[in-house]
């Protein structure tokens, strides 16, 4: 019997050795390919909804009407970005300049917040339009 017990535990041991032989460490080229699929699917998606035009455009200037084709103004759609949940989105200050900087132009931009915008007065007293009575 104990000549049994040795035989059974040999082929135990042979069955153990040979199935660690068969497990394999997978290729590199696996784990870049399964970092990659995420990525692939992020630009696959950010590709699709430009193409079919998602969602508003929020460049910051933007020209307002074809009856001012030469100059830009501030996007009117640029607040929808920070204030999404609201039905009445705060507006932008409509102070256009010239697309194409003549020689004798100097530009001051105001970068604010409500009392760059004029607030709580009304839109013509905000600070650019102070400055731009000034000159």
């Amino acid at each position: 019997m104990s000549k049994n017990k040795k035989v059974s535990t040999k082929t135990e041991v042979e069955q153990k050795s040979e199935s660690n032989k068969t497990l394999k460490k997978s290729p590199f080229w696996f784990y870049i390919i399964l970092v990659a699929i995420p990525f692939v699917f992020v630009i696959l998606l950010e590709l699709t909804l430009r193409y079919f035009d998602y969602g508003y455009d929020f460049k910051y200037f933007a020209p307002a009407s074809e009856y001012h084709s030469d100059k830009y103004f501030a996007n009117p759609d640029l607040p929808r970005k920070y204030f999404f949940n609201i039905k009445a989105t705060p507006s932008v200050v409509p102070d256009g300049f010239d697309i194409e900087k003549k020689s004798n132009a100097f530009r001051i931009f105001v970068l604010g917040e409500s009392s760059a915008a004029g607030w709580p007065y009304v839109p013509n007293a905000s600070f650019s339009r102070h400055i731009k009575k000034k000159t």
